[in-house]
């Protein structure tokens, strides 16, 4: 890691009271954006949907710039240019425009999508008030302020010398908010009537605005302890527990059991209904290389262990070689569970016929029997029968989902995100 990490962090003296000039010089960017933002929500709002750019393409340009602002910042750590820090602080800047214009876009967008929906209905009159379709109704939406909070955030405590290296932790794991967003996907959902409130916007809002803020301390935290001199490898001893310990638990933990070893399976959903069945289908390969990964990385624990313990070069050189290995499996993993869930058909062929018997006992729990009921009146062999037809009838309208799951989904990602930034820290220049 190059030596500015070390000489250029935030200090703990007094801190320096900046004149009234130097303050508003450093919230310039931040007042672009909201300035920006709230002139494309005007624009929307003249020009409608149609001739718009659509809140999904603002998002998606928003996560390319907090990429490219991250190479940006990242390129400068190691090889100190101004050239890139200021290209990394005006992409990063464009990529908050975006990513806050995208929600502000939604908004207008959630409002037009209500009214389409009761004006050939003669219920225009009851839409409701404007502040009912600010978006926070599902992940996908919380994701989006959650990656702004960060990005504004950033670009905040960024503008100051010292603390501009914050942006090469933080932008990457906004973008990586972006991508979870990307993978649950944008489709707007009716409101509860239970969250129909106006306390809504204002508790979801501030909560995820502050898991932005949360993020920022992160980096400064992680930046805290490489100056204080603790070791990557210790580190990567936490990070590598994290990662094994959530692909031990995700998958109704599948990953590790013996009779389910390596295997990965995802809920099941019939035609267009949100609710879950009482069947799960397996994912090929995505427990294989989640599973891979976990001895991998319990490997890495171990040589690291010894490499802090007893100084021991040799198994610092494996460990670093087993957690690059991992490294490459979780994001294969990752890949290929998102793409097979997106893609995999026939569902249908993908159900282990052992889950037969217990999925008819699901289904006579949805008509109101009990379990000890349904028992009595069948047997195991009927059961299973009556499982297996009801799959080879309605097969075809099997389908997955990845918002089956998303906090499963987040989990991998963040345990991908950490071994990303292990690695990053390891990673020496003169």
């Amino acid at each position: 890691m190059s030596q500015r990490i070390l000489d250029n962090p935030a200090t703990l003296g007094v801190p320096s009271i900046p004149a009234p000039s130097s303050t508003l010089k450093l919230m310039l960017p931040a007042i672009l954006v909201v300035a920006g933002s709230l002139l494309m929500l005007l624009l929307r709002v003249q020009m409608g949907g149609e001739r718009f750019i659509a809140d999904g393409a603002l998002m998606m340009l928003a996560l390319a710039c907090y990429l490219t602002a991250a190479v940006f910042h990242l390129t400068n750590i190691y090889a100190p240019s101004d050239v890139a820090e200021k290209l990394g602080m005006w992409t990063a800047t464009l990529g908050v425009f975006f990513n806050f214009s995208s929600w502000l876009v939604r908004w207008v967008a959630a409002y037009d999508r209500e009214l389409s929906i009761l004006t050939p209905q003669g219920r225009a009159g009851e839409i409701g008030w404007v502040f009912r379709f600010v978006p926070f109704a599902n992940l996908y939406d919380l994701s989006l302020a959650f990656a702004f909070g960060a990005g504004i955030t950033t670009l905040l405590v960024s503008q100051r010398k010292h603390f501009r290296m914050i942006a090469a932790l933080s932008l990457p794991i906004a973008a990586l908010i972006l991508v979870l967003a990307r993978f649950i996907g944008n489709e707007f959902i009716d409101l509860p009537p239970v969250l129909d409130s106006y306390w809504r916007p204002i508790h979801v809002g501030i909560a995820s605005l502050s898991y932005g803020i949360a993020l920022v301390c992160f980096a400064v935290a992680v930046l805290y302890l490489l100056k204080d001199g603790v070791k990557p490898q210790a580190m990567a001893i936490f990070s590598s527990i994290f990662c094994v310990a959530v692909f031990a638990t995700i998958s109704k933990f599948s990953i590790f059991a013996p009779s389910s070893f390596f295997t990965y399976t995802a809920s099941t959903f019939f035609g267009g209904s949100r609710q879950p069945l009482g069947l799960r289908a397996d994912i090929p390969y995505a427990g294989l290389f989640i599973g891979i990964s976990g001895l991998l990385l319990i490997g890495v624990i171990i040589a690291f262990i010894l490499y802090v313990q007893n100084d021991d070069g040799a198994a610092k050189k494996i460990g670093h070689n087993l957690l690059r290995l991992a490294f490459i499996t979780q994001l294969i993993g990752v890949i290929v569970l998102a793409a097979q869930i997106k893609n995999m058909q026939p569902v249908s062929a993908h159900i282990n016929t052992n889950q037969y018997e217990r999925f008819a006992i699901w289904l006579g729990e949805q008509e109101g029997l009990t379990k000890a009921q349904i028992l009595q009146r069948k047997t195991p062999a009927e059961l299973q029968a009556i499982g297996g037809g009801w799959v080879k009838e309605n097969g075809n309208a099997l389908r997955l989902s990845l918002n089956a799951n998303p906090v499963e989904l987040a989990a991998l990602i963040t345990a991908f995100t950490g071994t990303f930034f292990i690695l990053l820290f390891s990673f020496k220049t003169e």
